[in-house]
């Protein structure tokens, strides 16, 4: 039996140690794959911060995903403990504070205000712009070097818009409060009407019990008083025998003094007790009138406390504090709807000004900036086309100002005109913009433009004199062009070939440069396809002299 008692011990021992023995293995392996290089998507929580005294808005957080490339530690860190984005409504743009939406385009715009930098980046669907008047408007302001102006506007508008959403929430609360201010003004008045106290009703309830047994009082009081009093019988007499007779002896030690003392502080009390019991005796009334109104006085308390939850009168003391409070506040609301109002009409009254300004500036910029955008166009081909820029007014201040602005195109002589997004087609609106991008970056002294694939539907001579364009435009900045039209890069200083291609299991790109012989061959293929014939090397060769 002992025998089998310690074999089973040792098995015992030996379970526990291969135990530790997985655990070890299976730290080792988790260590050594957390150590690795992974791409994995982690969360990025967006949190909102606003004024409260502006708006509020209906979510103030958003989780939003990011995708990290990293160690396993980083990227478990990550997740249990995702990195925050704080973002202030005060830096939304004020049109976007009706309508609380976060898209990507904000995101990216936000984060180019935050890391602003003096290049200018044109994508494909930047074309689009072209359809939305704030683009005109942005393009005006750049023509126009309305920087500070437009600056002084923003400010403006914003100090004026959350003045307005300030007072617009006073005016909700003050309706909210005015619905409810009657009726605590009418509980508040069943309040004051009463001195409360806050023994009140432990006092009134002591009243009605003496006022229910006047009677039986104050018999009760005369036969203490007559006890006391009684000629040679009384408490009072035999109170004064005995303290005479201590008297006699009270100097024959200090016992008997003390005696002596004692007795003469009974026969003060008594004569006291007697005082105030004739006293009680001849205030105890009968009072059927009185009793019946502490008697409705109590029910009154007892309801009141009922009423609002509370036990006592120092219960019903606090209510009406608290109720005074509320209706103090509404009072003091007013007086600050007053002042807020005040505070809105001088924004208004400022806000006007900058308008004013900005928009005069913004006028005398349309008709100059019409005629560079003709010019250049005729440039790049459209020989009859003229551009009219007109501003409108709207209803109500916007965060750009208080117009929209209307690009007006005339292709052709004789043709009236008539929006550019309506009218003009897709190599029109490809030439139209690479003007407006010469335009802006002269104006913005850019030393860097990209420009990816700003050629769309233009072909043949009028992307040769894209290209000449962008030429010229490179001897003042560096100019990056992505494009799949032979007539421009031919006409680059240098070029680079973007391409794919499958390594192992992935797809990756690569940008190579290529010397001049390989150009040749690279805008041949451009013309011709992957076939590439002499004839197209021969083209190409031709478009490189040029």
């Amino acid at each position: 039996m002992a025998k089998q008692q310690k074999s089973y011990k040792v098995r015992f021992l030996g379970s526990k140690q291969g135990l530790l023995f997985l655990l070890f293995a299976a730290l080792i392996w988790v260590i050594s794959a957390l150590s690795e290089k992974y791409t994995a998507v982690v969360p990025v929580h967006v949190e909102i911060e606003n004024d409260a005294t502006a708006v509020i808005l209906l979510e103030k957080q958003l989780h939003v995903d990011a995708s990290m490339s990293a160690s396993g530690f980083s990227i478990l860190y990550r997740r249990l403990f995702p990195r925050k984005l704080v973002l202030f409504t005060d830096e939304i743009p004020a049109l976007d504070l009706d309508k609380p939406l976060l898209s990507t385009h904000y995101l990216a715009n936000s984060y180019r205000q935050q890391f602003p930098s003096r290049n200018d980046l044109h994508t494909q669907r930047q074309t689009i712009q072209l359809t939305d008047p704030a683009f005109y408007l942005n393009f005006i302001d750049a023509y126009g070097d309305n920087a500070k102006s437009l600056a002084a506007y923003k400010a403006s508008f914003k100090h004026w818009h959350i003045s307005t959403a300030a007072l617009e929430s006073l005016r909700v609360r003050q309706r909210q409060s005015g619905e409810a201010l009657d009726y605590h003004k009418f509980l508040l008045n069943e309040l004051e009407q009463l001195s409360l106290s806050p023994d009140m009703i432990a006092t009134l309830e002591e009243e009605v019990q003496v006022l229910k047994n006047a009677t039986g009082l104050r018999s009760a009081l005369a036969e203490v008083v007559s006890i006391s009093t009684q000629d040679g019988l009384g408490v009072q007499d035999q109170m004064i025998s005995i303290s005479q007779l201590l008297d006699k002896i009270a100097n024959l030690g200090a016992a008997y003094q003390s005696l002596y003392e004692r007795i003469s502080s009974v026969r003060i009390e008594l004569s006291d007790i007697i005082s105030e019991t004739q006293h009680l005796g001849e205030s105890v009334q009968d009072d059927p009138a009185r009793l019946q109104q502490v008697e409705e006085l109590l029910s009154t308390l007892h309801h009141l406390c009922q009423k609002h939850h509370v036990s006592d009168a120092a219960g019903l003391i606090e209510k009406r504090t608290h109720l005074q409070q509320l209706c103090e506040g509404a009072e003091a609301l007013d007086e600050q709807i007053e002042t807020r109002s005040k505070q809105v009409a001088l924004a208004k009254t400022a806000l006007d000004a900058a308008a004013k300004t900005l928009s005069s500036q913004r006028q005398q910029a349309c008709n100059p900036l019409a005629e560079a955008l003709a010019k250049r166009s005729r440039d790049l081909g459209m020989e009859h086309v003229q551009f009219s820029i007109v501003l409108n007014p709207l209803a109500a201040p916007t965060a750009n100002g208080v117009e929209e602005a209307a690009l007006l195109f005339s292709a052709n002589k004789g043709i009236d005109f008539a929006p550019l997004n309506k009218v003009a087609s897709g190599g029109e609106l490809s030439r139209i913009m690479l003007v407006i991008k010469s335009i802006v970056a002269e104006k913005s002294q850019l030393p860097t433009l990209i420009l990816d694939e700003i050629d769309t539907g233009v072909s043949g001579e009028m992307a040769k004199a894209m290209g000449k364009r962008m030429h010229e435009m490179s001897r003042h900045m560096q100019v990056i062009s992505i494009t799949h039209l032979p007539q421009i890069a031919a006409l680059a200083d240098a070029h680079y070939k973007v391409y794919k291609t499958v390594v192992g299991a992935s797809t990756q790109t690569f940008l190579t440069p290529l010397n001049e012989e390989q150009r040749i061959e690279e805008l041949a293929e451009m013309l011709s396809g992957k076939d590439v014939k002499a004839s197209a090397r021969v083209h190409a060769r031709e478009l490189r002299n040029v």
